[in-house]
């Protein structure tokens, strides 16, 4: 059954009427648009305010300031003040000034079930001083991508996300750090041998140059500690090829920060001040953020004790006691990610609290110093099963950075993906002297995520990055 109170917009594609008219009916204004009954081209416009259709018998009321047999008559934009009557036979009628506009509900063949009234076309069949019949043209909501409820949960989301992003720049602002704008169109995207970049190129008469979009600003921000900016943080728009999942999306916001002649301790903590401002702010619970070693979520969740110095051949015998399939040759890394996928990620996600996870095994060092033990000093932080951020003690080695970018280029080879160039300027910045320090990277789509329980990164955006409306 067909309710009035599912009227939700137009659709264009209606458009292929010789009169090309229709009426807007959703929570903006309502907008008729009406061809002059008077044998003229022009069409008339009116406006009526937001009104919500009552039961039969009952009216709601709606305004505007010219009458709407004037405004039929001379082709303007007109507001009066009118009502909104739903009948017994199910008609919806505006009436004002003596002129009744009477909405007659129609099936379009081919659409069903019918769900909801995408628009109404003006039929001119009667004298200006008369009724007007207009005729209401339905479709299924899930026919029309701009009507989605995705997309109308926007109307909620979408102020929140706007809120969400001022509240974080303006943590790192009263922190004294300087918000950097950084390339979109890079000479290298970063090295990591499992992100796939998107690769454009640059040209100028018979010049060509092969540019990247950032997979992160990483490299770009660490110039900006060479230089002498010892607070930095960006928010990035950054691109991943071949990642769109519920938490992945090949175009997402990031958030880097990075400070220098600190320790990781000190950006825990900051850390910590971070979810209690969020917290505050956005009016979001939260629970105080935890610290765990690697090793100690191992041995409470597997009774395995992980050392820096643990082997593949270690990691398939416990494989292997655990019932976790593998294929013969895989390295380290992806038995590693196998047990704890399968393992840790779900304890993580069953704590209630935000977890900061210490000590990754020393073959995922990636751009993070090592520990006097062994381990990489570098962090994660999980929350509600999700991995919100990845932090470094940084590397400023300009010899020992090049050799792992050797051996991650080595690695692409291997993987059968793409190799990229080196970005020789971030090595020389490293060469001139990039201080010590601490940095992290942070997916702000998961964040939000977290803070308000969606389920998906297309429910975040009004526009998903890289997926169309059809899709999102």
């Amino acid at each position: 059954m067909l309710r009035v109170k599912d009227l939700v917009g137009i659709l264009n594609f209606f458009y292929t009427s010789k009169f090309n008219d229709f009426i807007r009916l959703d929570k903006t204004p309502y907008v008729i648009s009406a061809p002059m009954l008077q044998n003229k081209s022009t069409t008339t416009k009116t406006t009526i305010r937001r009104s919500e259709l009552q039961p039969s018998g009952t009216y709601a009321p709606w305004k505007s300031t010219v009458s709407l047999s004037q405004a039929l008559r001379q082709s303007q934009p007109y507001k009066t003040a009118g009502r909104v009557v739903k009948s017994e036979n199910g008609e919806i009628e505006l009436t004002s000034d003596g002129v009744t506009a009477r909405f007659k509900m129609t099936e379009i063949r081919g659409q069903a079930p019918i769900n909801s009234i995408v628009g109404i076309r003006v039929m001119p069949n009667k004298p200006v001083h008369k009724i007007v019949d207009l005729t209401v043209l339905t479709l299924p909501q899930s026919a029309n991508p701009f009507l989605s409820d995705r997309v109308q949960s926007q109307f909620k989301t979408l102020p929140r996300w706007n809120h969400f992003i001022n509240v974080l720049r303006q943590f790192f602002i009263r922190e004294g750090y300087h918000e950097v704008q950084t390339p979109t169109l890079v000479p290298s995207p970063g090295l990591e041998p499992y992100l796939d970049p998107f690769k454009t190129e640059f040209k100028l008469w018979k010049e060509k140059k092969a540019l990247y979009l950032p997979t992160s600003p990483e490299f770009h921000l660490k110039k900006a500690l060479a230089q002498g900016f010892e607070k930095v943080f960006e928010l990035k728009e950054c691109f991943r090829n071949g990642e769109k999942t519920e938490h992945h999306l090949p175009e997402f916001l990031m958030l880097e920060w990075y400070k220098a002649y600190r320790l990781p301790e000190d950006l825990i903590s900051e850390i910590k001040d971070l979810f209690i401002h969020l917290s505050n702010c956005l009016k979001v619970p939260v629970a105080p953020v935890k610290v765990a070693r690697m090793e100690s979520i191992w041995s409470i969740v597997l009774g395995f004790e992980l050392k820096p110095t643990t082997t593949a051949e270690d990691l398939i015998k416990l494989c292997e006691s655990k019932g976790v399939p593998f294929q013969k040759g895989e390295g380290f890394d992806d038995l590693f990610h196998k047990l704890f996928i399968q393992f840790i990620e779900p304890w993580l996600a069953a704590q209630n609290a935000p977890y900061i996870v210490r000590h990754f095994p020393p073959t995922q060092c990636a751009l993070a110093r090592l520990t006097p033990e062994g381990w990489a000093d570098r962090f994660e932080i999980y929350w509600k099963g999700l991995e919100l951020a990845n932090a470094f003690n940084e590397l400023n080695d300009p010899t020992e950075q090049r050799k792992r970018f050797e051996a991650d280029l080595a690695l692409k080879v291997k993987l059968d993906k793409e190799v990229v160039p080196v970005d020789e300027e971030f090595l020389a910045a490293l060469d001139w002297g990039m201080p010590p320090g601490y940095g992290i990277a942070l997916g702000v789509e998961r964040l939000f995520m977290a803070f308000f329980d969606l389920k998906t990164i297309k429910e975040v955006r009004l526009f998903p990055g890289g997926v169309p409306l059809t899709e999102a």
